[in-house]
């Protein structure tokens, strides 16, 4: 994924196949609700650090690295998703801020 490809799924907005979460100090939680309907279905994107309507608000620098670690943790967890899912995520700069 690049920046370009990463810009052009947010301007098609949320829909079956992308949401947006803020996320900015704290992985929002709601994020697994998300993932799991996204499992259920045909996959989809997941951005963390953007609100509702696509605008890019960032993670917190500081805090992007223990949000992917959580994120990892919490989806090899078969307490949690069951079966696990190996997830693909990565930190990307868009705008000057920092997404997942």
């Amino acid at each position: 994924m690049t920046p370009d490809k990463l810009k052009a799924i947010i301007a098609q907005k949320e829909g079956t196949e992308i949401e947006f979460k803020e996320s900015k100090d704290n992985l929002a939680r709601k994020v697994y609700e998300s993932i799991c309907a996204f499992l259920n279905r045909r996959g989809g994107h997941v951005v963390l650090g953007a609100k509702d309507n696509g605008e890019i608000v960032g993670v917190n620098p500081a805090k992007v690295q223990e949000q992917m670690n959580q994120l990892a943790k919490d989806i090899n967890n078969p307490q949690l998703f069951k079966p696990t899912y190996y997830l693909t995520y990565k930190p990307m700069d868009i705008d000057g801020k920092k997404i997942i």
